[in-house]
């Protein structure tokens, strides 16, 4: 803080990690189990965030699964059997924005 004559300077800090409510919301949603996992990976899907499309990414960043028809279930059950052993990151794409989720398939 400075003070002078007649002026004063007030640095204030402040931290923070979320950035809005969504943010809350969307932590909360969507979980995968059961991880690690070698054959299925189960998703509950919230009432309040409908998906419209589900896609599996390699740690490498290349996309090697997309699931389209996700629109109105509760839940989702993804085969990955076929997918060879690593960490994933399933992003599901809802009204609201993009939710993004990792798994270990064994």
């Amino acid at each position: 803080m400075y003070l002078g004559n007649t002026e004063r300077k007030y640095v204030i800090g402040v931290d923070c990690f979320v950035t809005g409510i969504s943010e809350l919301l969307t932590n909360n949603l969507a979980h995968l189990f059961p991880n690690p996992s070698s054959d299925i990976i189960n998703i509950p899907i919230s009432e309040l965030n409908s998906v419209n499309q589900i896609m599996i990414y390699s740690i490498t960043g290349n996309r090697v699964f997309t699931e389209g028809n996700s629109i109105g279930k509760n839940s989702v059950e993804l085969k990955i059997d076929h997918l060879p052993s690593g960490f994933y990151t399933i992003v599901m794409q809802t009204m609201e924005g993009n939710i993004a989720r990792s798994f270990i398939k064994k």
